[in-house]
């Protein structure tokens, strides 16, 4: 496990509620000056280059290149984007998230976890990653629990409908 504890876990019963959570969630940068401005891109850029190595590091480079994807394109939400093969996404990538600790810990990881990701099939589903909080789709997190994820203690809140309001969704502290 992780050096970061899970500490909440929400299971989004269909797509619709995952959409409607992944967007409430989202912590948009607003930027004052041009320097605001590049401190987030580089930023941005800089948790883009860690996403990379951790593949680089588990992954064989033939591997990674057809079956892993770290997305460059960005909107100032402090959400990086992953596309992965089911075979990729295992336990020791999945503890990838403790890099979102410290100086990333607004951040978060959206992984996209395909059959294939180079044939274009539907994908499995979607994790959004945040250093001790996941908001997971129901598909993936079925395969997950089936797969033997350890997630640590916290148990899954699972949520039927968007209707939500603040108060009642995993990032109220980054407010």
């Amino acid at each position: 496990m992780s050096n970061e504890t899970l500490e909440e876990i929400i299971v989004a019963q269909n797509d619709a509620v995952f959409d409607a959570l992944f967007y409430e969630s989202a912590l948009v940068a607003a930027f004052l000056s041009a320097s605001d401005y590049g401190r987030f891109s580089d930023k941005n850029r800089r948790l883009t280059h860690a996403l990379e190595a951790i593949v680089s590091r588990l992954y064989p480079s033939d591997l990674a290149e057809d079956h892993i994807g770290v997305g460059y394109d960005w909107w100032p939400d402090h959400t990086r984007f992953v596309e992965c093969d089911v075979h990729c996404f295992n336990q020791q990538f999945f503890e990838a998230r403790a890099l979102l600790a410290g100086e990333y810990d607004e951040w978060r990881v959206q992984i996209m976890v395909y059959d294939d990701v180079m044939d274009g099939t539907t994908p499995i589903g979607a994790v959004v990653v945040w250093a001790r909080q996941l908001l997971v789709d129901r598909k993936l997190w079925d395969w997950m629990s089936g797969q033997g994820f350890d997630f640590g203690v916290v148990a899954p809140r699972f949520v039927e409908n968007a209707g939500l309001k603040r108060g009642d969704t995993l990032l109220d502290d980054m407010d």
